[in-house]
């Protein structure tokens, strides 16, 4: 028996996606360490992106239930603490 692929073109395309996320990610870390802390708040933002993305991925390629689960509320967490800054209210 032939083992369908769990890789196609729609996976690749989140994979692409979290790639680059990731590296958004850690150059607003690099700004905000090095220059000041209003890039915090676009780190935390893309931070809560890049999980809801690697969610994503654990549930379509790895079918990783709980880790999936996890990702996703902690990067909806951080998404809505990052619009709470961006707003001024915490």
């Amino acid at each position: 028996m032939k083992k369908k692929s769990v890789i196609n073109e729609f996976n690749i395309l989140y994979i692409v996606l979290q790639g680059l996320l990731t590296i958004a990610m850690l150059v607003f870390a690099i700004l905000s360490v090095a220059l000041n802390k209003s890039f915090y708040k676009l780190f935390v933002l893309f931070m809560g992106l890049d999980l809801i993305v690697i969610g994503v991925n654990n549930y379509k390629i790895y079918k990783r239930r709980n880790a999936t689960i996890m990702y996703i509320v902690t990067g909806v967490i951080l998404i809505g603490f990052a619009v709470l800054k961006m707003l001024g209210v915490l």
